[in-house]
């Protein structure tokens, strides 16, 4: 006859735990809310060392000075940007064990991707970037400025790993890996897109609208959000026919590689910037262009699953297997009186 500890072991290696059932029913909304306390909560800290040193000071001068703390700045930098990144891990995590986590890792270093994909990767970017600049140059009489012929190699190659790992890049393990996968799961590949643009635009508005240190990052969030959509459609076309993430990382992080090094000022027309619509318009002709070439779902193929399908269907098909309360009391009357 098991006795009580046998139950309890029982109930512990079977029964899924309520924080597992509560983040397998909602682990969107979860991932969502981790991935935002992460990311604002770390830029709250930040702006208020802002604020209260000056922008004009960084981490090494308050080091030196005596404010030690200083010295985890670049590691709270780093790591709240990470947030959707570290948000997808802990999800996948809870609701899929180990399973998910190495199917996840699988996605983010899957770098046996057809050729092509890797062209697009790095000359979508620039195509849109330069293309964006020079028309703005030829028809509009605008300037542009580039570094790229002044710095070494290693230096581009320096802010390219930057953009990748610790700064833009790697959140494409959360909004790609993780909510676009997940959504397009729930619901059609079109608005499951558009939901990731809105969270992700979202995600980015502090950097905006609210901190100190905001106005490096500009103040046209209207066609942000325009441009953001365009590049949420461009990842998911990519990561659809690709499954991996590692592509629409590099992705990211050439767009903004490209960013650090050319600078443009651009004509305005009132106050609209003529250039920052032919952004978005080159931006929309190569996601018109990938609906063209792949239908409604932004691929001929399967779309990309989570973990593979007999694990997912193992994980679907679990039960409670505790016994309830009466039955888990009864079972120890019934103990007793067999000891007696």
């Amino acid at each position: 006859m098991p006795n009580r500890r046998d139950n309890m072991l029982h109930m512990t290696s079977e029964t899924p735990s309520q924080m597992r059932i509560l983040f397998k029913k909602f682990d969107i909304l979860i991932f969502y809310i981790i991935a935002f306390l992460i990311t604002w909560g770390g830029w709250l800290v930040m702006d208020f060392v802002f604020a209260s040193f000056g922008q004009e000071r960084n981490f090494v001068e308050l080091v030196a000075e005596g404010y030690y703390f200083m010295i985890f700045y670049p590691f709270l930098a780093i790591g709240a940007v990470w947030g959707p990144l570290l948000s997808a891990f802990i999800v996948y995590r809870v609701n899929y064990g180990k399973a998910g986590t190495r199917g996840l890792l699988k996605k983010v270093f899957n770098w046996r991707v057809a050729l092509p994909w890797y062209i697009i990767a790095f000359g979508v970017p620039t195509l849109i970037k330069y293309g964006t600049f020079y028309l703005n140059v030829w028809f509009l009489g605008g300037t542009f400025v580039s570094d790229f012929e002044r710095v070494s190699v290693l230096a581009i190659l320096m802010v390219f790993f930057g953009e990748l790992v610790p700064s833009g890049g790697q959140e494409e393990v959360g909004w790609t890996g993780f909510a676009q996968l997940r959504l397009q799961q729930q619901m059609p590949v079109i608005p499951a897109t558009l939901i990731k643009a809105l969270m992700g635009w979202i995600w980015h508005l502090p950097l905006y609208l609210a901190f100190t240190w905001s106005g490096a990052f500009g103040s046209d969030i209207w066609f942000f959000l325009a441009f953001y959509i365009a590049l949420a459609f461009i990842y998911t076309w990519i990561f659809n026919n690709t499954d991996s993430v590692l592509i629409p990382a590099l992705f990211h992080a050439t767009f903004n590689t490209i960013g650090t090094f050319a600078i443009t000022s651009y004509t305005s027309w009132g106050n609209v910037s003529i250039g920052l619509i032919i952004f978005c318009a080159i931006a929309y002709i190569i996601v018109f262009i990938a609906f063209i070439r792949d239908g409604k779902n932004l691929t001929r193929k399967e779309l990309p699953t989570i973990v593979p399908a007999q694990f997912q269907e193992l994980r679907d098909s679990e039960k409670v297997t505790a016994p309830s309360f009466e039955e888990h009391n009864s079972g120890e009357k019934l103990e007793s009186e067999e000891e007696e």
